[in-house]
């Protein structure tokens, strides 16, 4: 029986996982989960994967030398325990340490599991030390996969890897999107959306924005502030959602207020499918990402995307077809395509149409999680 041990840095990670931990428990597998504990997120991730045993290692998301060694002492511990045969190190630093940790073990095979590339908006001294701690990572990994095309090309040009060591598994995604979970509302449930809607604070008839995500710089979130400007000199009346945790360390409301309607706020929800069912567009305004789960999400919920060219973002979105794809860091490109998208009914109308299929075509949970059990059946055998 072949072990495998997951590792990610928080167990807020653990759902980017998808359904792939239980499926290789399903066919026979000896699964194991790796985080920095329970209970981090609105659910408790690690107890929601019946019949995968966790182990709490702290590994911290920002560089910290003396945790980061006392992390992959405790790593090393773990694995001389469970003597896997495949580590699979996902996010930078669970990548980073559990890659060394195989190596000092001799763990045959070492997968990264790409989800991002951070040093994209570093700069100076601190985009060089993210580069070498990648160029690590990839040194000790025997194998790399990338959630999106993009994503696996800006690390070639990087020379972080060659093009035999970093692979993408179908058309990317770490997990693919549940078509059963993310749809469209159904006739029957509509009056109640509205009654959940108006029970936030939305007014029903006006055209809703929404953002889902961590409240970071990262996400473009300044630019999406500032469109609100240009939409209200438009009198281009809209609302916000915005459905995510504040990590920004500053009162983010008061900046997102500065125009227009209050928006929004929710925290971190339980249910975010019901949530894209309330909004008429989804604008992820981004500055680097490894493939954006919310566009997917929100496709399949038939919600037209609004999101940028930039690294994996734009491979979550059909241009024109089930969205719009602007430059990143462009407030007026941005809320020129919110104006368009609002403003005409039937253009909107017609995206949200051509969405779910695109995304049921290319990202479907069930397709996704097969290609990468298949991966990781090649892998055992190859290692047999």
């Amino acid at each position: 029986m072949t072990t495998i041990v997951f590792v990610v840095s928080s167990s807020m990670s653990i759902p980017l996982l998808g359904r792939l931990p239980l499926e290789l428990r399903d066919r026979g597998w000896r699964v194991h989960l790796v985080s920095s504990g329970r209970g981090q997120g609105p659910s408790s991730e690690a107890d929601n994967l019946l019949g995968v045993e966790h182990h709490a290692v702290n590994i911290w998301r920002r560089p910290a030398p003396l945790r980061d060694f006392w992390a992959l002492f405790r790593l090393v511990g773990v694995f001389k325990n469970l003597k896997p045969d495949i580590i699979v190190g996902a996010t930078p630093k669970a990548g980073l340490l559990s890659a060394i940790a195989g190596v000092a073990l001799r763990v045959p095979t070492r997968v990264y599991l790409l989800w991002g590339l951070r040093l994209e908006t570093a700069a100076g001294p601190l985009r060089w030390f993210l580069w070498f701690m990648e160029f690590i990572t990839a040194s000790a990994s025997t194998h790399i996969v990338a959630v999106s095309p993009s994503l696996r090309q800006v690390y070639l040009r990087l020379g972080l890897a060659d093009t035999e060591k970093i692979q993408l598994v179908l058309n990317g995604s770490s997990k693919g999107v549940d078509l059963e979970k993310f749809r469209p509302s159904t006739g029957t449930e509509k009056a109640e959306l509205e009654k959940k809607a108006s029970a936030l604070g939305l007014v029903a008839g006006i055209p809703v924005i929404g953002y889902f995500g961590r409240l970071t710089p990262d996400k473009g979130l300044y630019p999406l502030a500032a469109s609100r400007k240009i939409l209200v000199d438009n009198k281009v009346d809209h609302q916000m959602l915005i459905v995510g945790v504040n990590e920004m360390q500053i009162d983010f409301e008061s900046i997102i207020n500065q125009f227009g309607r209050p928006a929004v706020l929710t925290g971190a929800v339980d249910n975010p499918a019901l949530y894209y069912r309330m909004i008429d567009v989804l604008c992820l305004p981004t500055l680097r990402e490894g493939l954006p789960n919310v566009c997917l999400e929100a496709a399949a919920s038939g919600v037209p995307v609004i999101t940028t060219s930039a690294t994996g973002a734009i491979d979550s979105v059909n241009g024109g077809v089930t969205g719009v794809v602007v430059e990143p860091d462009s407030t007026q490109r941005l809320a020129e395509a919110l104006m368009a998208i609002i403003s005409d009914e039937e253009f909107r109308e017609d995206l949200a149409s051509a969405s779910r299929s695109w995304v049921a075509s290319k990202f479907s949970e069930s397709a996704v999680v097969f290609a990468y059990t298949s991966y990781f059946e090649a892998l055992r055998r190859m290692s047999m």
